[in-house]
């Protein structure tokens, strides 16, 4: 993992940099100053500065946020008026990120981004700013960290968090969570298929299609009790689940027969999928298809919104 050797690996750019100041100077920090030492007089510790992204306590009406950070000293900065090759500091700065519930992310360099293939997460040589996308972030509540780290293992001690929440949907919708999965190569992940502001919900049909070449399905739940969907009944949950994994299609119909029954109104998780990553590296959807219904006590469609998932495989 990136985490476990941040400090081992020096891009060749930075390589071929210490070797021509050594050349020129004799000594690598005889006539550079080393701002990653605490004893250099213009030395500042880890400081991460959030420029762009939700002001803290937003709400938001799109599911796409962008952050943008660097440290907080200008001295860290690229010298772009500078004509002569200058010591990139802000490049050999390792960053680390936490969003929502999930674990903290691998400490990666701008240096490292730039030999990379990681298109949410990108490296400005110009500003020396991180660029961060995350889309299809979840109706709620959310929260944003990032943390800093010198080469010379100095890490920062009170990094920035922002908390925000997203509000997006009007209507009733089925959506994949999380909308973003990343997974390393050969590894399992899970994602939910949840309802959103269903009304007197009756019935599901589900039609979940991905790439049969890339992901399989390693084992799936199915939630039928009739408490947790359809309210309180007399009825019978009928479940009917068939997987075609040549083809990357999973169909769910769940329903009452018979009895009385009341329907279910609110939002809730209507199954969770455990998937196993066989293929290729790269990254794919996973998307509920337009067939997919969802149906109250008088047979009317309630389904407005569809929104999948995409899955990123790293290494």
């Amino acid at each position: 993992m990136l985490s476990q050797i941040k400090h081992r690996i020096l891009p060749i750019g930075s390589i071929l940099t210490m070797v021509m100041i050594m050349a020129a100077c004799g000594d690598i920090f005889g006539d550079v100053e080393n701002l990653f030492d605490p004893d250099s007089p213009d030395y500042s510790p880890p400081q991460t500065l959030i420029e762009i992204g939700p002001a803290e306590g937003a709400t938001l009406d799109t599911s796409g946020v962008t952050f943008a950070w660097r440290h907080a000293n200008s001295n860290y900065w690229p010298d772009t008026t500078d004509t002569v090759a200058t010591y990139d500091y802000s490049g050999r700065i390792f960053y680390s990120y936490h969003v929502d519930i999930s674990a903290w992310s691998d400490w990666i360099s701008g240096e490292m981004l730039l030999g990379f293939d990681k298109p949410n997460h990108t490296y400005d040589e110009n500003t020396g700013r991180h660029i961060l996308q995350l889309p299809r972030l979840e109706d709620g509540d959310h929260t944003f960290e990032v943390r800093s780290s010198y080469p010379s293992d100095i890490e920062e001690s009170n990094w920035p968090e922002r908390n925000y929440s997203i509000n997006t949907y009007d209507g009733t919708a089925l959506i994949v969570s999380p909308g973003y999965v990343y997974s390393d190569s050969g590894a399992t992940f899970i994602i939910s298929i949840k309802m959103i502001n269903v009304v007197n919900l009756l019935g599901v049909h589900l039609i979940l299609d991905y790439d049969g070449e890339m992901l399989t399905i390693d084992d799936y739940s199915i939630k039928t009790e009739i408490s947790d969907i359809f309210g309180i009944s007399t009825g019978e949950v009928i479940e009917y689940v068939e997987i075609d994994s040549v083809n990357g299609l999973l169909e769910a119909n769940v329903a009452i027969a018979g009895g009385t029954v009341t329907g279910n109104t609110g939002s809730g998780i209507l199954a969770r999928i455990r998937f196993k990553h066989i293929g290729t590296i790269g990254s794919t959807d996973i998307e509920i298809s337009p067939g997919s219904s969802l149906r109250n006590v008088y047979n009317d469609e309630l389904l407005q919104v569809r929104r999948g998932g995409r899955v990123v495989i790293w290494y």
